[in-house]
């Protein structure tokens, strides 16, 4: 590695900012039409942008887990629904909206629409089910999916003193109906069998899907490669085809990485051989799936690429791992319908590294039970780890105290020393796409492009946008100084500079 490569000032994310909203008060409407839709929606799970699994949210009150933002948007498959539920998802849209707990857990709402009708939605999240007054025959509508995602935003407040007429009765009935299903699975052994093989059934379904959507990609990976990429047109059009196939496959994993894919082909520079270098660890990727000879970590790493969800309940019930955690910086991933906010820690005792994502709708990120505090200061809290190779994702349990500024910046290291760290995170997982690392490093320029260079004089392709290459400039005055970035092949992403102990956030 060194600075004979070309590396341009790449702007990078944009300034959002999420806002406080206050939950609606409650108010009451007319009773439901007995022909209102209702409906249950099957099981499922979802994956986040860049294809790691969304989070679950606690409850402010007793009840069902709140879902998070991707796992409510997954539960329609029409991308417009979802598109328009996000739009919906405001609190101006809805006169009134609330929540119930007893005798059944229902939340229930009046949703404005663009028009003069005003619409009565109600959903049960256990299942969930939705019933809704408006028109619309898909299931879930719009409305009910922007209800929900009103709740994943912790916008809901409840449980309230009263609501209308026709959320108390619904909730009345699918308490009855749930009382009635309860006595007859404890009541009726065969029931509970039949639900424990219809759950079963549904796994094994996936999977069918999964192996057939994979060993159908492996044959187009194959046909791109013999075919070649020079003749290649419309080609933006055929990866996304592939990409919608592999939605069809239950890989919603793969599908993200196709479609920004699909992207490379006619973008400057070598864009076939990081086309060629990619469909690769694709392959790889169908390659590892289903075998049961490699470790733990890499199956998991696989999986979570592929789009097999994990619950952050199940994570949250792992032992966790206390330290001190320090912000080493953080990063915006914007998204078709969902932003993503990457954080990266490092324990000050431990020295393990880890990730933690938020999701936003919209880029409008609230404040919820992954978020943390500004890059540079740290927090003592319990992180439970996602299955797979370090560093990976995990999910922030029980706090200690109140967020501290450390003593001293964290230890920095050279490029040779990450490029060794590197060769050990791709050989434990061979679809990391980034590394994140603290250089001890300095903003170099050479022939028009910015670099960062180390003590001996090896240097990488800087990105950063203006502002943060200024206060780079600024922090380091000519001299080596701690800086964490995203590293890749192509460069480095600056997130964080360290003035003495002070932080300095690059990464807007």
């Amino acid at each position: 590695m060194n600075g004979d490569g070309g590396g341009a000032v790449i702007a990078s994310g944009t300034d959002t900012a999420g806002s406080d909203i206050n939950a609606a008060s409650v108010g009451s409407t007319g009773s439901l039409p007995t022909d209102a839709a209702e409906t249950t929606a099957g099981p499922g799970g979802t994956v986040g942008p860049e294809g790691t699994v969304g989070p679950e949210s606690t409850v402010p009150t007793t009840g069902p887990r709140v879902r998070s933002v991707p796992e409510v948007l997954a539960l329609t498959a029409d991308p417009a629904t979802a598109v328009a539920a996000t739009g919906l998802a405001t609190t101006g849209r809805w006169p009134a909206f609330g929540r119930i707990v007893d005798p059944h857990p229902v939340l229930w709402g009046t949703c404005r629409s663009s028009g003069a009708a005003v619409y009565d939605v109600l959903v049960d999240p256990t299942e969930p089910a939705f019933r809704c007054t408006c028109p619309a025959r898909k299931s879930p509508c719009k409305h009910a999916l922007a209800l929900l995602l009103l709740e994943a935003d912790g916008r809901i407040a409840g449980p309230p003193e009263d609501a209308p007429a026709f959320a108390t009765s619904w909730a009345k009935a699918r308490g009855a109906a749930a009382a009635r299903a309860a006595s007859g699975a404890v009541d009726d052994p065969e029931r509970a069998a039949k639900s424990a093989k219809a759950a079963a059934q549904r796994v094994e379904l996936r999977l069918v899907k999964v192996t057939a959507g994979l060993a159908e990609l492996d044959l187009w990976l194959q046909d791109q490669v013999r075919a070649g990429f020079a003749g290649m047109t419309d080609a933006y059009q055929h990866i996304q085809l592939m990409a919608a196939r592999m939605v069809d496959a239950q890989a919603p994993g793969i599908a993200s990485a196709l479609r920004r894919l699909s992207l490379l082909p006619q973008s400057g520079g070598n864009w076939p051989e990081r086309l060629l270098a990619e469909y690769g660890r694709l392959h790889l990727l169908v390659c590892s799936f289903g075998r049961d000879d490699l470790p733990a970590d890499l199956v998991a790493a696989a999986r979570s690429r592929i789009g097999f969800p994990v619950s952050r309940s199940d994570v949250l019930a792992t032992p966790p791992v206390t330290d001190t955690w320090r912000v080493l910086g953080c990063r915006e991933i914007i998204g078709d319908r969902v932003h993503t906010r990457r954080s990266w820690l490092q324990g000050v005792e431990t020295t393990l590294t880890t990730t933690v994502l938020e999701f936003g709708p919209g880029g409008t990120f609230l404040e919820g039970p992954d978020t943390l505090p500004p890059p540079g200061l740290a927090v003592r809290a319990e992180l439970h780890l996602f299955p797979g190779p370090t560093p990976g994702r995990a999910a922030v349990g029980t706090r200690h105290g109140d967020p501290l500024l450390p003593a001293e910046p964290p230890a920095a290291v050279g490029l040779e020393e990450l490029r060794a760290q590197w060769a050990a995170g791709v050989a434990a997982d061979p679809w990391r796409s980034e590394w994140p690392v603290v250089l001890d490093a300095l903003p170099v320029e050479r022939g028009g492009h910015w670099f960062l260079a180390d003590g001996s004089g090896a240097a990488t392709p800087l990105r950063a946008d203006r502002t943060g290459l200024l206060r780079l400039l600024a922090v380091t005055d000519g001299r080596p100084v701690p800086v964490a970035v995203e590293w890749s092949p192509d460069g480095a992403t600056a997130l964080t500079a360290w003035h003495g102990r002070h932080p300095v956030e690059l990464s807007t």
